[in-house]
């Protein structure tokens, strides 16, 4: 039977991992970290997510991780209360929530773990691949000074933004040129955040969305424009905490001055949003952020990932059951693949574009639209807009459903 190699062990190849080590495909999957308690991102787990993981059968291991449901937010601009925005989708089950990444990840690796014919090299880099004929037939991996090639049938790069397959690779990309970054840190969550009601602020230049987490913590996302946080730094870390709390209402900012010390380290994300123009190279398919990294917009990667990993499943498992996975068919999966998925992500990353551009394109017509949002927010025809919007962000843009 052909043997699988995964490159990356987030939400994509976790996944992965499980559909076919479930259906007795001998698989390795890859990770360079030792382990995931390293502080993850990507924890929005939206109704279209999460019916992925109930279609893989794990609907009950999922509700038993650590998570918070977000049910909506308070808005306020310059500091001063806008309206309370709580909607009909966000209070339905399964809802939208705030899942523990690394217990996610680990809960997948066991249950591969239980599987035969599934290797776990956690802790070893792809650092280069191996080829033959002009196809990629495996990877070198590292771990300290050991190295070692994987011979694989089947390659598959979920290695995420940062994907070292797509350095090797080197495909043509498509990209959204982003105006934002994200500075990300944690603290207690105070009194005033209660039932997964989050506090979002709006300034000129900047903006604050803060959600209750697991652990009885408090995210929070400071958005400001790209490029713009080194010269903040610079000017030291009490600066930049003034910087933070100038445009919050004061109870917030009273909150985390006095909690200072316990604010966690500062952690910046460069936003970026691309995808590969095509998914598959010399053997190599990407997925997930590895072949269509999102803007943090509507917290999409990790429900795209796991959408991703089922059409993956679908197309490859059915050809190498039936013993017909020879180098045309699998090329022609992966065209399969890419053509499924980049309906939606396309779309996705389209409506991923807009709310930066309102918040941080401080114009005249970016400023009446930011303070028209109560009014705005009660006309029908707006109404109906947003909700369309939001349920492609909430429940997909496409079919998605197990059939391997």
């Amino acid at each position: 039977m052909k043997k699988i190699i995964i490159v990356g062990a987030g939400p994509a190849g976790s996944s992965l991992a499980h559909l076919l080590s479930e259906r007795g495909i001998p698989t390795t999957l890859v990770e360079r970290q030792r382990d995931f308690s390293r502080e993850f991102r990507g924890e929005g787990l939206m109704p279209s997510g999460f019916e992925a993981l109930c279609q893989m059968g794990l609907e009950d291991q999922v509700k038993k991780l650590p998570q918070v449901k977000i049910r909506g937010m308070e808005i306020y601009q310059k500091g001063k209360f806008l309206f309370h925005l709580e909607p009909d989708l966000f209070s339905q089950d399964p809802g939208t929530n705030w899942i523990s990444q690394p217990a996610l990840l680990e809960m997948l690796i066991g249950r591969c773990e239980r599987k035969p014919d599934f290797s776990f090299l956690r802790g070893w880099r792809c650092v280069g691949l191996v080829e033959k004929d002009g196809r990629v037939r495996g990877i070198k991996v590292v771990q300290g000074s050991e190295v070692r090639e994987i011979e694989g049938d089947i390659i598959i790069g979920a290695d995420g933004r940062a994907s070292m397959l797509r350095k090797l690779l080197n495909p043509k990309c498509h990209v959204y040129k982003q105006i934002i970054d994200v500075v990300w840190f944690k603290v207690p969550c105070p009194e005033f955040i209660k039932n997964g009601i989050g506090l979002v602020a709006l300034s000129p230049g900047n903006a604050v969305l803060s959600f209750p987490v697991y652990d009885n913590q408090l995210q929070v996302g400071w958005l400001i424009k790209k490029g713009h946080f080194g010269a903040i730094k610079r000017q030291g870390r009490e600066a930049l905490f003034q910087n933070l709390i100038s445009s919050l209402p004061d109870h917030f900012a009273d909150y985390l001055e006095k909690n200072y010390e316990k604010i966690s380290d500062y952690f910046v994300l460069d936003v970026a949003c691309s995808r590969l123009q095509t998914w598959y190279h010399r053997g190599v398919l990407m997925i997930g952020d590895a072949s269509h990294t999102m803007s943090p917009v509507a917290a999409q990667g990790i429900n795209l990932a796991l959408r991703d990993s089922i059409v993956v499943a679908n197309e490859l498992i059915p050809i190498i059951r039936d013993g017909r996975a020879d180098e045309e068919s699998i090329d022609e999966a992966f065209k399969r693949i890419q053509c499924e998925r980049m309906k939606e992500v396309r779309r996705i990353q389209k409506l991923q574009q807009a709310p930066p551009k309102v918040l941080f394109q401080q114009n005249i017509l970016a400023r009446l639209l930011v303070r028209s949002l109560p009014w705005l927010s009660r006309r029908t025809l707006v109404q109906g807009m947003v909700t369309r919007i939001a349920n492609t962000f909430v429940f997909g843009y496409s079919d998605v459903t197990l059939k391997a």
